[in-house]
Parts: structure tokens; sequence; C-alpha cells
């Protein structure tokens, strides 16, 4: 099964990433339920999982027959949880690796020092312009110094909450998309809509708790690690590593441009 099938903006995928699995399944699916784990990342729904990092990602080596018993991502124990709340999110943290920015900085800021600003004040007026019930919402989680994310685009929610946040989602991004020029944009910084969809969603989720009471359950979020490459590089996220005989030899961030 593959989201280029059906109603798809699978050919928008570099720039959307997760989203496009996000949008096949909001125009391909019928379920009661929707949710998005990728890159190798997951909810850990056990409560049992030891956390090295308590303020960012945490990584684990876990076999992939292991995973589902692990950290209970079997149907009775999510079910079982969405029944106590109808969205599932992973824990806030201010920024993934990241945390020593306190309470001085907003996610606002956060994004314009790693990413282009300008982008993000496109979405912004888009959001004002479209969806003005959200604007109080959307304020108050980019420009409140030191609040913290639910981040990666990993959720669990009812059906009828998940048709409204893609609404709100696609109908901000695809108007976006028609107005952002990404030309001298790297592979990293390609993946704009993605980056900007980990802020939205926190939008969505906290309109949805003051309008309608729904308060979010949350989950420790952790990334399993892939086997090391023998020679040779690897890119995650906005870093670069290099490897000789499965031992890195050299680490480096990737620059906007």
């Amino acid at each position: 099964m593959l989201d280029s099938s059906g109603e798809n903006i699978s050919h928008l995928n570099a720039n959307f990433c997760e989203l496009t699995a996000m949008y096949w399944a909001w125009k391909n699916v019928d379920s009661s339920y929707y949710g998005l784990f990728h890159y190798r990342r997951v909810l850990d729904f056990s409560g049992k999982t030891r956390r090295k990092k308590r303020l960012d990602v945490n990584r684990v080596n876990v076999k992939p027959s292991d995973i589902v018993r692990k950290f209970r991502l079997d149907r009775g124990t999510i079910l079982a949880e969405l029944e106590k709340s109808p969205i599932i999110l992973a824990s806030p943290i201010i920024v993934p690796h990241g945390f020593e920015l306190s309470s001085a900085i907003s996610q606002y800021d956060i994004y314009a020092r790693d990413h282009r600003k300008r982008d993000l004040d496109i979405v912004i007026d888009i959001i004002r312009a479209k969806f003005p019930h959200l604007v109080e919402s959307m304020e108050a989680v980019l420009f409140t110094p030191g609040t913290p994310l639910s981040w990666c685009n990993m959720f669990v929610m009812r059906k009828d909450l998940y048709q409204e946040y893609c609404e709100f989602l696609f109908g901000t991004l695809l108007e976006a998309q028609a107005r952002i020029d990404l030309s001298g944009y790297n592979a990293y910084q390609s993946r704009i809509y993605g980056f900007i969809a980990e802020r939205l969603l926190n939008v969505f989720v906290r309109y949805k708790s003051f309008s309608a009471g729904i308060m979010p359950s949350y989950k420790h979020h952790f990334e399993l690690r892939a086997p090391k490459p023998l020679f040779g590089a690897e890119i995650t996220g906005d870093t670069k590593r290099i490897y000789a005989f499965s031992v890195r030899i050299h680490k480096s961030k990737i620059t906007k441009e």
C-alpha cells in the first residue's frame, strides 16, 4: 500500500515528508481512529521503558520483532488509552537536541533560528485569514517563551478530530506551498512543511483543549536506533555522520543553505 494511490499528494513528499501519508489516510481511509508513527519513532504505551534523557529524544536498541511487545503497541492497549482521551501525543519538550534553551525563547524564535522565518510568517498570515478561531492558540503556542511542544508529528486521535485537524493543516500548508519559493533550499530545509506541521499540531490540540475541553494524553517518545553503516555517510535530521568500520569518525550540523 502506497501513498501514491487514490487521492494523494505523494509528489510533494520531498517538502511535506510524512504529511503525504497523513493526507492519503485522510482522503482514502475510513477508520474510527487515525495515528502516525514514522522514521523509527514510536510512542511508549507501556509506561515502563527507561528514559536516560528527561528533556530530549531518547534512542533505544530494539529488535523489530520486539517493538510491539516492548512499547505495548497492540490494539487493545491503544484503544484503552483512547477511552481516556481521544488525542494521544508525544510528551512535550521545548525543542529536541536543545533543551538548554529554557523559558527565555519562544517557538517562533526557535523556528527562525533553525529555518527561515519568512516562511512561518506566511503561514501565520494564512491562519489569521482562513482560521481566525485558531489565532489565539497559534499566538500562545508560537510566541509564549518557554512553551514546550509535542514534536515529530506523532499522534493517535479520534476520526472527527483527525478530519478537523487535516482540514486546518492542509488548508494552511497547501496555500503556503503556493506562496513560498523554495529555490536554494537544501534537502533538509526543503522539508519545510513537515517542520511547520509540528507547530500546527500543537496549535490545533491547544485549541481543542480550550474550546471543547479535550485534554490530550501524553506518552514518551522513543527513537529506534538503526544499525550503523559499515562505511560512508548517514544523515539524520540536520546532522551528518561519517563512519568507518561502523565507528563514527565525523559529526557535523547541516547548515540552512
